[in-house]
């Protein structure tokens, strides 16, 4: 990738969360791609970008081990980021 490009895409700012999970984990795949990270880099980036209310309910997800730790992934991040908003069921 031409080094020109590369600069302008660092530049792109990450996703903000709005409230909308699966928006927000779109974009941040989104942004993820463009990117273009070695995956070793993918779940560092990815908690960079989580707003502190989502890291910490994540954090507890994650128990005993903790987000950055290397037995998590960054696909093990997305899902308890939809674990975390999915609707609960009713028993009405």
């Amino acid at each position: 990738m031409d080094a020109t490009i590369k600069q302008a895409i660092s530049a792109i700012m990450p996703p903000v969360f709005d409230g909308n999970h699966q928006r927000f984990v779109r974009q941040l795949r989104t942004y993820i791609t463009a990117l273009d990270l070695p995956e070793s880099k993918i779940k560092i980036k990815i908690l960079t970008c989580l707003p502190p209310q989502i890291y910490s309910a994540m954090k507890n997800l994650c128990l005993p081990a903790y987000p950055e730790d290397d037995s998590v992934t960054y696909v093990d991040i997305e899902e308890n980021i939809m674990k975390l908003f999915k609707p609960k069921s009713s028993l009405i």
